[in-house]
C-alpha cells in the first residue's frame, strides 16, 4: 500500500491508495490541511491501515455507526479494556440509537445539541429515579470529540461539530469524608466483619479500590509494615484483567501501621487454611490479599451493600466506597502531615493535585498556617 506526505503552501496534505477502479487503474485521495508534517503522516498511516484492513469506506457513503465501529475497533487497542468497556457502552446506549444512521458528512453541531437535548430526558439506566446526569452527557461528548477529530484527520469531514456546541458542564459531587471518630465507629463496628481488612486498608493507604482488590501478597511486607502498589483490578464483560497503575506515580510503596499488618497476618492464617479445605480449587496463583474464599477476585459491587450495612450499624454519615481514599488524606492534611507525603501515599502525580483536591475540607487551616507562623516569628508574646 502507497502514500505520501506532500507540503502545499503552509499545509500539508496526504496522499494515498484506496483501491483500483473497473478498468483496473489507481484510485487515489487527497487530504488536505495538516499544519505539520508529523500531523500528516500520523494520519496517512491510519489511513493506509484502515484501507489495507479492508475497514476504509468512502466518506460520502459512511454513516455515523459505520464511522465509530471503524474508530472503536481502532481506539480499544489505545486505551485500557476497563476504559474501553465504558466507551462501548456509551456509544451502544446513548449514541448510535440517536445518530448512528446519520451519514458522517450530515452531522451538524444541530444534531449534537439535539442528541444532548434528548438525552437530558432519558431515564437512568440503573432504574434510578431521574433522568441521565450532565456528567454521563458529559462523557459521551468527549467520546464524540474524541471520535470526530480522527474523522477529521481521516479527511471523512471537514470540521468536528462538537467543538461547535457548548460542552456539557456537570455539578461537582460533593465529597463527603468522615471525621477522626467516625472512622474509629466504622472500623470497630466492622472489626468482626469477614471484608474488615478490606475496608482498614482501605482507610489506612488511601489505596484505590481497585488497587486494594489487585492487592498481592508478594507486594506486602509485613516485617517493615509496608505494602507496594504494582497492579490494579479492573472489571470487564465476562471476567476481569489486572493491569499497572496508569501513572508511574502509582507504583508506590505504602508504610502501613501496625494494626493493620497485625490483621493481614490473621488474613494470611485464615487463608491458608482455606487453601488446605479447598485444595485445587483455590486460586494460589492470583495471590490476593483481598479475595473470596476460594482465593477468586473479589467484586467490590458485590460488598458496597455490606459497606452500608456497616456504616448504618455504626450509625455514622453514609459515605461512597471511594470516599474512604478521600478521608485518609483529609484525616493526614489535618494532622498536619508534610502534603507531598499524603500526594505519594495516594499515588498523585504532584502535590497540587491534593492541594487542589482537599484544601476545601480543612477549614481554618489558612488561620493554623498562621498562628504557628506568628508563635515562631513572636513567641508568646
Amino acid at each position: 500500500m502507497r502514500g505520501s506526505v506532500v507540503k502545499r503552501g503552509s499545509t500539508w496534505s496526504i496522499v494515498f491508495d484506496v483501491g483500483r477502479d473497473e478498468r483496473g487503474k489507481r484510485k487515489q485521495k487527497w487530504i488536505g490541511g495538516y499544519k505539520t508534517k508529523k500531523e500528516a503522516q500520523a494520519a496517512l498511516a491510519e489511513q493506509v491501515t484502515a484501507v489495507e484492513q479492508g475497514s476504509y469506506v468512502p466518506p460520502a457513503n459512511q454513516s455515523v455507526a459505520e464511522f465509530l465501529t471503524d474508530w472503536g475497533n481502532q481506539k480499544k487497542l489505545q486505551v485500557r479494556p476497563s476504559t474501553w468497556r465504558s466507551y462501548e457502552w456509551t456509544l451502544n446506549y446513548h449514541v448510535m440509537p440517536h445518530i448512528g444512521h446519520l451519514k458522517l458528512k450530515q452531522v451538524t453541531p444541530k444534531h449534537i445539541e439535539k442528541l444532548y437535548a434528548t438525552l437530558r430526558e432519558s431515564p437512568r439506566p440503573d432504574g434510578k429515579p431521574g433522568n441521565l446526569s450532565e456528567r454521563t452527557i458529559l462523557h459521551v461528548h468527549l467520546i464524540l470529540q474524541n471520535a470526530f477529530d480522527r474523522a477529521v484527520r481521516w479527511g471523512l469531514i471537514g470540521r468536528n461539530p462538537c467543538k461547535l456546541v457548548d460542552a456539557p458542564r456537570p455539578k461537582k459531587v460533593e465529597m463527603k469524608v468522615w471525621t477522626k471518630e467516625q472512622v474509629q465507629k466504622f472500623i470497630k463496628t466492622s472489626s468482626e466483619d469477614s471484608l474488615y481488612h478490606v475496608f482498614l486498608l482501605l482507610l489506612t493507604t488511601g489505596m484505590r479500590v481497585g488497587e486494594v482488590l489487585g492487592l498481592r501478597w508478594q507486594d506486602v511486607d509485613l516485617d517493615n509494615a509496608r505494602l507496594t502498589v504494582r497492579q490494579q483490578i479492573s472489571f470487564i464483560r465476562g471476567g476481569h484483567v489486572f493491569q499497572q497503575p496508569k501513572t508511574k506515580s502509582g507504583n508506590r510503596t505504602i508504610p502501613i501501621p501496625q494494626q493493620v499488618v497485625h490483621v493481614l497476618k490473621q488474613v494470611k492464617r485464615d487463608q491458608e487454611e482455606k487453601q488446605r479445605l479447598f485444595g485445587d480449587d483455590y486460586r494460589m496463583d492470583l495471590d490476593l490479599v483481598c479475595c473470596t474464599d476460594k482465593g477468586t477476585p473479589l467484586y467490590h459491587g458485590n460488598f458496597t451493600a455490606r459497606w452500608n450495612a456497616l456504616i448504618e450499624k455504626a450509625g455514622v454519615p453514609r459515605i461512597r466506597i471511594h470516599d474512604a481514599r478521600h478521608t485518609h488524606a483529609s484525616l493526614l492534611l489535618q494532622q498536619g502531615i508534610n502534603p507531598k507525603v499524603v500526594a505519594e501515599r495516594l499515588g498523585h502525580a504532584n502535590v497540587s493535585i491534593t492541594l487542589d483536591t482537599y484544601t476545601h475540607l480543612l477549614p481554618g487551616i489558612q488561620e493554623r498556617a498562621v498562628d504557628t507562623f506568628a508563635n515562631e516569628i513572636f513567641g508568646n508574646d
